[in-house]
This record gives C-alpha cells, structure tokens and sequence, in this order.
C-alpha cells in the first residue's frame, strides 16, 4: 500500500507556483522556491497597496527596504498576525535597535503554518481513503538586519535570513540577502528607495532545486501634506519579480494629529488582487508610543486576508520625529514652564528638520537670552549668599 500526501502536491505548488497570479504567463514562472517570501508583513503597509520601499524610520523596514532602519531614532518592536486562506496563519515579527554613530540593528521573523492537512492513502486498487491522520508543513524566515544612515540624505541596509521549507521529516534550508538603498530630499518629503530581494543560494527540497525568488524593487514617496495636525502621504513602488511581469502598487495615507490614519492601496498587474484598505491608531505612552495597524487585502475567488499589526516603540515622547510642528510646539510648552534647556534644545532639532522655520530661529534668541538671564541670576545668588557668609563670619568673629 502506498501512502500519498495531497499535501504535498499543494505544497510543491505554494513553493514553485505563485501567491499572486499575474494577468500572464511568464516564460520562468514556476522556477522559484520559498513563495512565502512575497508575503508582505505587517499591518500598515499592506493597507498601502504594498508600496512601502521608500518608508523608513519604522521595523518594518526590514521586510521592505533595510536602508529604512537607517531613519529609526529608538527601539521598536512590531508584530503581525493574518489569517491567511483555509487554515493558514501567516505571522511576523520585528525589533530594530539604533546605536549612535553605528547605526540599527534589526532582527526578523517571519513564518507561514498550513495547520493541520489530511493524509489520503490510495490502495493497490487505485482507490483513495482517508484514515484520519493529518500532518502539516510551514515556511519560516530569520533574518538579521543592518541599516545606517551614511550621508544626511542617504542610508543603505542589508538582511541576512536563513529560510526553511519543513514538511514532516522533509525540509530545506537555504540562506538569502536583501540590499537596499534610500535617499530623502525636500526637506525631507521625499523618499526614493530601492531593494534587490531575495539574492541567495538555491532550495532544495525532496528532489529539485529553486531559486529563491529575486524581486527588484523602486519606491518613492512624498509628504504630500504638513499642517499642524494634518499629514498627507503618497506611495508607490514598482516591482519586478524575475520569474513574473512588472507590477506597480500605489498607496495614500492620512493621518489626524498623529494618532488616527486612514490608508487606501491599490496594485496593478495581479489578478488576485487590487484594492487594499487600512486604518491604524497610536498612543502616547509619556517617553514611549504604542500602536495598532489593520489593513484588509482581498484576493478575488480566494476570498480577504486580514493584517492586524501592533508596535511599540521605547523613549520616544513624539509620534513623528521628522515633523518641525512636533518640535517646535513642545519647545513652546517647556518655554511657558520656564524650562528654557530644553526649549532650546527643541527649537534647534526643529531648525535642523526645516531650516526654513523662522518662528524656531526667533524663539532660539528668545531662549538664549532667557538662559543668559538665568546664568546672571545664578551668579548674583552666589555672590550674595557668599557675602551673607561673609557677614556671618565677621559676627562670630566679633
């Protein structure tokens, strides 16, 4: 009697056939391994169409382009859980560490689980059957990240990942790198990035062998909107797998205050799917932030994915650091609770975000004059209290 694992023939097809069909055929469809990999991670960005090669200052930038860990100022840890079709889950982890004047180091995880798939067994006659007993089979990502800021308006960033194909006492391993590059410009609105993905040793499994496979991708994005509690931002990306067509995923996103987004995607080229839709909502956690993302993917006849992400970041009392506003106001709050250091200290970053803000420069001389006055203050204290002891020796001494 023989034993036939349907499971198999789905998970060949899930390694060698693609996720996302394109609207045609490409003549080496097919000739790439470990599909899991184009899963996009996350909650936020997959609510942007996918179009996440030019954001930065965020974990999640070790999924789409590393170079944006080079923009990441504190700690963060950010998670991601999807229910994927069937009984598929697809899970992601991040955590990004910067070090001054090194750069950040990041480490990743991602990993897709099949659960539980029944074992057929056909007899001699030809004849299927199903005993009841089950087994499973997942694909599973490590990776290790690199990102540094290397001029003011440039960074680059590297992963190394180990990734395993696992299918009962079958399983593969294989190592694959991703590099990326990013500049900013106008004043930092924006971004231009690119990612060469997936570059790596081939996967063997049972007994054929894969490429991994290789995407290269260009992404820009641009601050479309900065007043006060208002920000506006526009992706897009185009992405070139080397086994399929050339895709273009485009994304906007509007966020109140800081605190409340509203995002909307949409990607050509796939025929699964299109329109993508997503929200999230930060919280202030005095020198720290906490956030939730979802995003809503639909693939057609296959049915929707739900992305739910979640993220804190530590030591970080903005929900923006790139934003002047933020500064510039804070710097205001601590100039009326007479802390004039850090007012200073915070009208300067602004200055240094936008050299154009005038209002900052103002209030600099403003809180330089105030922190001369406070030295003068201190110094006639002293040279009073010194003179007190003075007179208080002379009447002892009398």
């Amino acid at each position: 009697m023989r034993i036939i694992r349907i499971v198999i023939i789905i998970f060949i097809c899930l390694l060698t056939v693609k996720l996302e069909v394109s609207g045609s055929i490409h003549d080496s469809a097919g000739s790439s391994s470990a599909q899991f990999l184009r899963i996009n991670p996350g909650g936020r960005i997959p609510g942007l169409g996918n179009a996440g090669t030019s954001i930065h200052g965020t974990t999640e930038s070790i999924f789409y382009n590393p170079s944006g860990l080079g923009y990441l100022e504190n700690v963060e840890i950010n998670g991601n859980y999807s229910k994927w079709f069937e009984q598929m889950n697809y899970s992601s982890l991040a955590i990004g560490v910067p070090i001054k004047n090194i750069g950040t180091f990041g480490a990743g995880f991602t990993g897709l689980f099949y659960g539980d798939i029944p074992i057929v067994v056909q007899d001699g006659a030809g004849d299927l059957s199903r005993p009841g007993n089950s087994t499973t089979a997942n694909g599973l990502a490590f990776y290790l990240s690199y990102g540094r800021k290397i001029h003011k308006i440039f960074s680059a960033g590297i992963n190394v990942k180990i990734i395993n194909l696992a299918l009962e006492e079958e399983n593969s391993t294989s190592i694959g790198f991703d590099l990326g590059g990013m500049t900013k410009l106008l004043k930092d609105r924006l971004g231009l990035g690119f990612m060469l993905q997936n570059v790596g040793t081939k996967a063997k499994f049972i007994r054929s062998e894969y490429n991994l496979p290789l995407i290269i991708k260009f992404g820009a994005g641009y601050e479309a909107l900065r007043i006060k509690n208002h920000t506006g931002l526009i992706v897009a990306d185009i992405v070139k797998p080397m086994d399929d067509n050339i895709k273009f995923n485009f994304g906007l996103e509007y966020g109140f205050n800081r605190m409340v987004f509203i995002r909307g995607g949409y990607q050509v080229g796939y025929d699964l799917k299109n329109l993508t839709i997503g929200g999230g909502i930060n919280v202030p956690l005095k020198e720290n932030y906490a956030g939730i993302d979802y995003a809503y993917v639909p693939y057609g006849v296959l049915g929707a994915t739900h992305r739910i992400g979640l993220k804190i970041q530590i030591g970080r009392a903005d929900l923006d650091s790139r934003d002047p506003d933020i500064y510039y106001y804070r710097g205001a709050d601590y100039f009326i609770k007479e802390d004039y250091e850090n007012a200073l200290k915070m009208w300067k970053i602004t200055l240094e975000i936008d050299h154009g803000y005038d209002k900052a420069r103002e209030r600099i001389k403003e809180a330089q004059k105030m922190i001369e006055r406070e030295e003068e203050m201190k110094k006639m204290k002293k040279t009073e209290d010194e003179f007190n002891k003075y007179l208080e020796k002379q009447k002892d001494s009398e």
